[in-house]
This record gives structure tokens, C-alpha cells and sequence, in this order.
């Protein structure tokens, strides 16, 4: 029963829970007992010999001395419970040691003996302070107040003649001001007074038969909660039983448990307590050793954090984290049985109750074991601060339960220097480890606050920390030192320095140091897609290999899933080689997602973030800046809010019928409550990835079309929802004021020609949407050709009709593309994938990008067709060049096709046999002709370069004069099945001044 905390004792009955202490072994005086003893002289008076040998131990100094000794009750020692003078086989109250406190007869006179011990030994030397070591319970409210008198009178006793502190071990010597009683009016958690209140015989397969019953014997009310203890093994063996209750819930406020415990059967009968948190680890913690005697025994159980809870999932401990999510809580019953014991045994769990926020000293909030970055660090590497609080948060993700952030300022002395706010995280540490064939979460030590911020500018900055934690009802507060950080001017070489919207030309993008940038890749929303299983089973070859070997052929989307992480692993490695360097990467239930119901394993519901999903992005992110690879996070996907199109919102936390807040989805979207609630999920994604400088962009979400509110309201509307408007523009201006890298942030819609007047909304970083060519059985992504797919014309309306840069005045992407968007056949990708990344880099678009069947290009073996695209747009600024599409004529059309665009010193062309796009086998091995430029300007001199699209290499490079009319002819030779073209026009010759 003792705890490890002490209670301290004042004279006026004050109760004051003392930090954990490991109380030394001391001198428990008894100078009253059997007149049939040799010196003693019965209960009332004290034992002169007996006494005087304790003064010859008070004079050899002592640090304690227990004026109320726990020995009392034990059957061990020479002054054990059986021969007490206070038993009943002496005529007293006490004939089992619940009989502790039925009556107040034994201690009575027991003051007065405390009263003598303490007028002998307040000279001993070295002593610090009085022990009450009694911890025998008491097992009714009455017994409770008669205990609780004795321990004040000993207290006021001790207080009239010394001045040393008086500590109780008792663990119901505690005052609590939280508990059942307080918060709920009613006097217990669990009563079992209609029913079992969720409790069932457990755990198994320990307990296999569910034995729980109600039952008229009682400590509180009118019945309890009965189980069996069933014989294991042969007779004289053990038995065990117990009882759980899956309660789900944050325990993070409980000190302490308190139940009521009896047994029938005979003999001695252990309890233990047992307790699994959110990731199911199993504490469990020895409790009391009951008679089973029918008796009422009031058990407590320590649950704070420095209980002695016993771990036994390897690495795990007890504290916080646990008792912030408690899935199961039980008891067990151990009975051993010799043979000549009745088999049988029964035990009884009543009136369990929840005590917390004991009175205890006030406890100050520190900052604890900081780690900062150095002194000195290179441009785009972030300042840093991993830490301890010395106290914990309910929530440590809610900053309404822990605002933990830094101020900032600089460049210290810089024109414009301000300070701001920037929020620190809490993490639990996630290990992503390979075990049976696919990666799986491992719980690795106990959770840190993390801080971490690129300073947008070199030079001196200073900072320091300042946490805020509510403990219980009150904030409180601290700050740690000022710190001072040169940030130099040069970056590390492997530093990815961040991208944005060009400041010269808001079509394209340019890194912060000014140079150009053109994004290249790939979607890569998750490591599984069941919708490409189809088009990986037509893939030539076979899966196979080891199991554990990360980069053997693969030709299923549930292998690829087994990989986790590890596909981008091989993904990333493989992009990177080609040239690529953007991938776009969804934050979704099943992939990243940090919000999700508590069904789900590693989720906790609304304001609780899963650490297996940050751990996950947090690799992803590893990766991809050990590949030089840009990332586009959508921080939400459509189904999450949809119940139409891909519908989750039947596990949405959100959703009232999983106890969330919200009626319908678009109620997440109209909502300032809820807005409150998203803006603290974007706080924790901006804090925990948002000094990560290849984080390129932000989307609010996947095709926002598919959620509620556009459906509810887009037809009345005119094609536009209001509520997802407003929606967007209070995103934008979050991120606006929260994000020192002002990255681009956007929506993302399915159909390009949905949300036109929300594409217009100022502030959107750029275009993002879908060119499958599958949409053109609708006319709005111009119709099929001759009654087939035609994505050249699907690429060209994207840009020109729905997403022109010129007149949106930001950067266009591709946010998905490849044939039909769930069917297709592996020739069609195949044949897409080549022709569209050509007709995206020959365009005015501001990047190449989005093409969806990730693990088809994967499977096939499909990366190197990204690196031909890499070599002709390298060194390509198109910064301020004003590129329009360009529809050149061609000779041999309509077997022939081109596309470019044309600015007044450059074209670029893409040309083609017609139908490539859709059959990779066509070709035109003769001589197609050539193709007629109209470049505006009469007699213009041109260099010509003809790459070749297989290997991205020039294959020849010439020169050529439009005509007066500023035609140019082009030759395109045989299209075996493409070519691509680089003009530049030659500046005039100097004129030859006269002699």
C-alpha cells in the first residue's frame, strides 16, 4: 500500500503530498504490550526494560522513528497481529486485521504511547522527522474518518512538544480536491448498482470463461461485481481469475484508484491491477494480499506518474503518455490452493473511484535537459531545442492544455527586424522498424518538446523559450535564457534551399536565392493504391525475391503498402537518378494522416495526433531531402468530408455519430468552433515540418468538389460554394501570418473546370487539378478526337481554357494525369506517361508534374523516361521569357502533330506521330516533312536544336532565316515515334563600320 509519496502532517489537520522519497528503514518503538510478556506490563502502561532499551537506540541517532508501526497487522516479528493485546482472543476488537479501525478502543490509548515516545526521543541525534508507517486500510467511510483522526491527533500530539516535520505513508491520508464525487455528484466511478457497467471476467485468454455477475453482497449500495477464481493445473495448484472494463479514456488527472476488494474461499488471495494504454501496453502493479474471509478490504492504486506501475512491453515506461489514453483497466486474483483447501474461491470489486489533484507543495514549471543547436549554423538549417517540462500536459498538443513556443528575433540589427512567435511540438519517439515482411510501428522512450525554425535570413538571431502549462485549474509559466544564433551566408552543400513563386514572373517558380526552378515528378499520395492493381498485373515479369529485400520487383499494391516508408526508400532514389525533384504527398487517414477516430490503431480522435503518422511523414521528409526532392503536402484528402465520392465520413472523428462535434461535413467547414480545431492541427503540421525547407507547398485539400459543402451548395450557387470560399480564404490567411517561408498554399479540385470563381480567389499559390484524358467523354477538357482520348488537346484546354497563367497570374501544375482516373491498360500509361511529360515541358507550364499511377511507373520501370525531360529543361530559365502555346503547322498532318510555346527569342516544340499519346507503337519512320514556325519576325536568324525524346540528347543543331514573313521551316526528319526542338533566335550580326 505504501505509494513512495508521503503525506505531511500539521497540527491543524493539513494533508500536503510530498514528492517521492525512498524512506530509509527505522526504529518502530513498541513499549506497550502482553502483561504476560517478561517486562511488559499490559496496553495501558509502558514497559520500564522495554523502554529503556530504545533509549540506548535513540542515543545512537536515527533519521526516523515510526510512532505508528504497520507491524501492528502483520504476522511477522515478535509483536505480530495474532499476539496483539488488542485481539479478540483477548477480548478485543480485532479478530482479522480489517479490523484496523471498527472501533476506537486500541487507539485510545495508542496517543498516549505515542505521546511517550516522542517526550523520549526528541533528542536523538540526527533525527529529521516523525513516521506514521501505518498503511493497514480502512474499509468504510467510518473507518476512513477514524483513521484519519488518529493520524491528526498523533500529528497535534508531536506539534505540542517538537517542531520536526510528521509524514504519513498512509495512502488515505491524502486530500484530493478531483474526483467522482466532485465532478459527477456521485460517489463513485463504477457502482454496480443496475449493472456491470461495461466489466466482464478478463483478460483472456488468462480468463477464458466469462464468469461476472452482479451480486447482493456489497460495500456501498446494493450489489458488487462477483467473479470466479478458477483451479489451473492439478489439485493444490492455483487459482486465478479477474475483471476488465475497456474504458477508453484519458486518466490523466487520477492520482489515485480506489476500490473495494473481498474474497470467499478460504485462505490468502493476491490482487494485482493491471492497465494497457493507447499503443496496447500492458503495466501492471501488485496490490494487496486480502484474507478471503467475506470481508471488504478499501485496495488504492497508485496511478500517478511516478506510480510503481510495472512494464512489460520492452522500452516502454510508465508516466503521462500513458494515462493520457487508458484503453483497459482490470484486476486480477491469485489464490493458491494446498490439498487439504477448499478449491473454490469468489472475489467481490465494488465502489471504484477516481481521486486526483491531491494537495501537495506547489510544483513550478522548468525547462529541463535542453539540447540547442550550435552556435553557429549555415543558411536553411534550422535553429533547435529538444527539451523537457518538468510538468506535463493533459493534452500536449492542445496549446489551450500547453502553449510551448519560442520567440524569435532577428536579423538583430537588420532594417525591419521583429520578434515573433514560433510553436515548439511534442513527439513521442516512433520506430519504423522491418519485422515479418513490412514495417511496423515500435514505440521507442518516452515523448520530448521539440523546436525547430529556419530563420528566413542570415545573421544574428536571439531566442528563447517560453512554455505554458495548465496544471489542473492554473496556468503557469516559464522562460528559459536567451540564446543567440549566427545563421551564416553560405548554404551546407547539401541544403535545399526553398522554392516560391518567382518575384520576377509569377508563372514559374525560383529558389530563394534567385535562381530558376522547374518542378519534375510524380504523385506519391501513399505507398498503396488498390486502383493500379490491374495495370501492375500487366507488367512483363514477375514479383519476386527476398521478402526483406526493399527493392525486389513488386506487382501488387498491397506489397508496396508492406513497405511503408520504405517505398520511398526506392521511389525517391529512383526519381532523384532521373532528374526528378517533386513529389506530392497526401496526409490522409491511412497515410500521414494525424487525425482519425480512436477505433483506428495509433489514432486518439479530434485534437490528439497520431505519432505513428508523423513518424511516418517525418521519414518521407528525411528521405526526400537526402534525394533533393521538393515536397507538396495535401494536408487533408475529399473523402474525409465526403459522403458521396471515396466517403469516410463514417469514421471521421468529426462526426457526431462517432461522438464528434459536427451533424454533417460541411459542418467542419462552416463552423468557427471547428476552425479552432483545424487551425490547432495546422499549428502542430507547421511547427513539426515547416522549417523543413524542400516543403514547397501547402493544398487545404484533394479534390474539394467531392466534399459536402460543394455538393449542398454549388448547384444554387452557380457552380461555387460560399462556405468553402470562406473556407479557403481564412486558410490562406493563416498560413499568410504563420508561415515565416511563405510557401505557395492551394486547393486542388478533380475537374478543372469546377470551382472557377474560387480559382480566382488572390492569394492561391498556384493551379492544381486533373487532365485525365478520361474526362474528355465531358466536353469541358476538349472532347475526344475522331472518338478517341486525346491528351495533347487534354493538356492544352487545362492550361489555355481553365488554369491560363497570364490572367491568373500565378504558376500552373498538373495536380493529376494518366488515361482514365481508376481504368486503364498498361500500353495506354505507358504511352501517356511519355507523351505527357514531352507535351508539359514544351508548354508553358510551370513545372511537369502529377502523373498519378505512381506504382505502375514503379513496377515497369518507367523512372527513366523523367530524365530525358530533366536534360532539355535544365538551364532553361523561363523567367520573364512570356511563353504562349504555339499550334505549328506541319506538313504531314494529320499524321503528323505539333505543340510548343513561342516568346519572341525562344520556342520549344514537341512533335509526334498522331495517336502516340494513346498507342506507343505508332511511329513514322519516313520523312515527315517539316514543321512551319510563325515566329513574327521577317528575315529572323534561329538556332535550331532537335533533341531526341528517348535519351534526352541533341541529335542535331542548325541554323535557319525565317522568311519575310516570318515563317520558319523546320524539319522534323523521321519521327521513329517523336522529337523535340529548341529554338533561340540569333542576334543580328554587328554592322561593319566604313572604312
Amino acid at each position: 500500500a505504501w505509494t513512495g509519496r508521503p503525506t505531511g502532517l500539521d497540527a491543524d489537520g493539513g494533508r500536503l503530498l510530498l514528492p517521492p522519497a525512498d524512506l530509509p528503514a527505522c526504529a518502530a518503538p513498541i513499549l506497550r504490550w502482553l502483561s504476560e510478556w517478561s517486562g511488559f506490563r499490559g496496553p495501558s502502561r509502558t514497559a520500564l526494560p522495554q523502554a529503556a532499551a530504545c533509549d540506548v537506540v535513540f542515543a545512537a541517532g536515527a533519521s526516523d522513528i515510526d510512532l505508528l508501526p504497520q507491524l501492528l497487522f502483520e504476522e511477522q516479528g515478535a509483536f505480530r497481529f495474532g499476539l496483539s493485546p488488542w485481539h479478540s482472543t483477548r477480548k478485543g476488537p480485532w479478530s482479522c486485521p480489517q479490523d484496523a479501525f471498527v472501533s476506537d478502543a486500541p487507539w485510545s490509548g495508542w496517543t498516549s504511547h505515542v505521546r511517550e515516545v516522542v517526550a523520549r526521543a526528541r533528542a536523538t541525534p540526527g533525527l529529521s522527522r516523525w513516521r506514521l508507517g501505518l498503511v493497514q486500510s480502512a474499509n468504510t467511510p467510518a473507518e476512513e474518518k477514524r483513521l484519519r483522526t488518529l493520524i491528526d491527533g498523533c500529528s497535534r500530539l508531536v506539534a505540542a512538544c517538537d517542531d520536526r516535520p510528521v509524514v504519513s505513508c498512509h495512502p488515505q491520508s491524502v486530500d484530493y480536491m478531483y474526483g467522482d464525487e466532485q465532478s459527477q455528484g456521485r460517489p463513485c466511478w463504477f457502482g454496480f448498482e443496475q449493472s456491470l457497467d461495461g466489466w466482464q471476467s478478463g483478460p483472456q485468454p488468462l480468463v477464458p470463461e466469462d464468469t461476472a455477475r452482479l451480486n447482493p453482497f456489497a460495500s456501498e449500495g446494493t450489489s458488487s461485481l462477483r467473479f470466479e477464481l478458477s483451479q489451473r493445473g492439478a489439485q493444490g495448484g492455483v487459482a486465478m481469475g479477474g475483471a476488465m472494463c475497456a474504458i477508453d479514456g484519458n486518466l490523466f488527472s487520477v492520482e489515485t484508484l480506489a476500490c473495494d476488494l473481498a474474497a470467499d474461499g478460504g485462505g490468502m488471495v493476491q490482487f494485482y491491477a493491471w492497465a494497457t494504454d493507447e499503443r496496447h501496453r500492458w503495466f501492471q502493479q501488485r496490490l494487496a494480499c486480502i484474507p478471503a474471509n467475506h470481508r471488504w478490504n478499501t485496495v488504492t492504486i497508485a496511478f500517478g506518474d511516478d506510480a510503481a506501475w510495472e512494464a512489460l512491453v520492452p522500452g516502454s515506461s510508465w508516466g503521462a503518455e500513458a494515462r493520457r489514453r487508458i484503453r483497459r483497466i482490470g484486476v486480477m486474483a491469485f489464490r493458491h490452493a494446498d490439498a487439504s483447501s477448499t478449491p473454490a474461491a469468489v472475489c467481490y470489486l465494488d465502489r471504484v473511484r477516481r481521486l486526483g489533484w491531491p494537495r501537495e507543495a506547489e510544483r513550478r514549471l522548468t525547462f529541463e535537459r535542453i539540447a540547442k543547436s550550435p552556435a553557429e549554423v549555415s543558411r536553411y538549417q534550422p535553429l533547435s531545442a529538444d527539451f523537457d517540462l518538468s510538468l506535463a500536459a493533459k493534452n500536449p498538443f492542445d496549446p489551450d492544455s500547453a502553449d510551448v513556443v519560442a520567440e524569435v528575433e532577428g536579423p538583430i540589427g537588420a532594417t525591419g527586424s521583429k520578434r515573433i512567435r514560433y510553436p515548439a511540438y511534442w513527439a513521442e519517439p516512433i520506430r519504423l522498424d522491418w519485422a515479418g515482411g513490412r514495417e511496423q510501428t515500435v514505440t521507442d522512450g518516452v515523448g520530448r518538446w521539440h523546436w525547430r525554425f529556419s530563420p528566413p535570413a542570415e545573421g544574428r538571431w536571439r531566442w528563447r523559450l517560453v512554455a505554458r502549462i495548465k496544471h489542473r485549474e492554473t496556468w503557469r509559466q516559464a522562460e528559459s535564457d536567451w540564446c543567440e544564433t549566427v545563421v551564416r551566408g553560405g548554404a551546407a552543400a547539401d541544403a535545399l534551399v526553398p522554392v516560391r513563386v518567382s518575384r520576377t514572373d509569377a508563372q514559374t517558380w525560383e529558389r530563394e536565392d534567385g535562381t530558376w526552378f522547374y518542378p519534375l515528378g510524380i504523385n506519391l499520395r501513399s505507398p498503396g493504391d488498390s486502383r493500379q492493381d490491374q495495370v501492375l498485373s500487366e507488367v512483363p515479369g514477375a514479383a519476386g525475391g527476398a521478402i526483406d529485400d526493399i527493392q525486389r520487383p513488386l506487382r501488387r499494391s498491397e506489397d508496396f503498402e508492406r513497405l511503408g516508408t520504405r517505398a520511398y526508400e526506392r521511389w525517391f532514389a529512383r526519381l532523384h537518378a532521373a532528374g526528378g525533384n517533386w513529389a506530392r504527398v497526401w496526409m490522409c487517414p491511412w497515410w500521414c494522416g494525424l487525425e482519425w477516430k480512436r477505433s483506428w490503431d495509433g489514432f486518439g480522435g479530434i485534437g490528439w495526433y497520431s505519432q505513428e503518422s508523423a513518424a511516418r511523414l517525418d521519414r518521407v521528409l528525411d528521405l526526400a531531402a537526402a534525394n533533393s526532392i521538393y515536397v507538396q503536402i495535401e494536408l487533408q484528402n475529399h473523402g474525409m468530408f465526403s459522403e458521396k465520392v471515396d466517403p469516410e465520413w463514417v469514421d471521421n472523428p468529426y462526426n457526431a455519430r462517432n461522438g464528434g462535434p459536427c451533424r454533417t461535413p460541411a459542418e467542419f467547414f462552416s463552423s468557427d468552433a471547428m476552425w479552432t480545431i483545424h487551425a490547432k492541427r495546422l499549428r502542430y503540421t507547421l511547427a513539426r515540418w515547416g522549417w523543413r525547407s524542400h516543403v514547397a507547398a501547402w493544398v487545404l485539400s484533394s479534390e474539394m468538389e467531392f466534399t459536402a459543402p460543394w455538393y449542398s451548395e454549388s448547384a444554387a450557387a452557380g457552380d461555387h460554394s460560399p462556405t468553402l470560399q470562406s473556407w479557403v480564404d481564412r486558410s490562406l490567411a493563416w498560413f499568410r501570418d504563420h508561415d515565416p517561408q511563405q510557401r505557395a498554399v492551394s486547393i486542388h479540385f478533380s475537374h478543372p473546370w469546377e470551382g472557377t470563381k474560387i480559382w480566382k480567389t488572390t492569394g492561391l499559390g498556384f493551379s492544381n487539378s486533373n487532365a485525365y484524358t478520361g474526362f474528355q467523354a465531358f466536353p469541358q477538357l476538349g472532347g475526344m478526337r475522331d472518338g478517341l482520348f486525346d491528351l495533347p488537346r487534354a493538356l492544352d484546354w487545362y492550361l489555355n481554357q481553365h488554369f491560363p497563367p497570364s490572367k491568373l497570374k500565378r504558376p500552373t501544375l498538373v495536380g493529376e494525369w494518366g488515361g482514365h482516373w481508376s481504368e486503364n491498360h498498361s500500353p495506354r500509361l505507358s504511352a501517356e506517361l511519355h507523351t505527357g511529360l514531352w507535351l508539359q515541358a514544351v508548354l508553358p507550364y510551370a513545372g511537369n508534374t502529377g502523373f498519378w499511377w505512381y506504382l505502375w511507373v514503379d513496377a515497369s520501370d518507367s523512372w527513366g523516361e523523367f530524365a530525358p525531360i530533366a536534360a532539355f529543361v535544365a538551364g532553361d530559365d523561363r523567367r520573364g521569357a512570356g511563353f504562349v502555346t504555339a499550334n505549328p503547322r506541319c506538313d504531314r498532318q494529320p499524321i503528323v502533330s505539333a505543340i510548343g510555346m513561342a516568346s519572341a527569342t525562344a520556342h520549344r516544340y514537341y512533335a509526334w506521330t498522331t495517336g502516340l499519346d494513346q498507342d506507343p507503337t505508332r511511329s513514322h519512320p519516313g520523312d515527315a516533312g517539316a514543321m512551319r514556325v510563325a515566329t513574327g519576325q521577317a528575315l529572323s536568324r534561329w538556332q535550331i536544336e532537335r533533341w531526341r525524346c528517348r535519351d534526352g540528347t541533341v541529335s542535331q543543331r542548325t541554323e535557319a532565316q525565317a522568311d519575310a514573313q516570318g515563317q520558319l521551316a523546320v524539319p522534323l526528319g523521321a519521327l521513329e515515334p517523336d522529337a523535340a526542338f529548341k529554338l533561340q533566335r540569333l542576334e543580328p550580326a554587328a554592322a561593319t563600320p566604313k572604312p
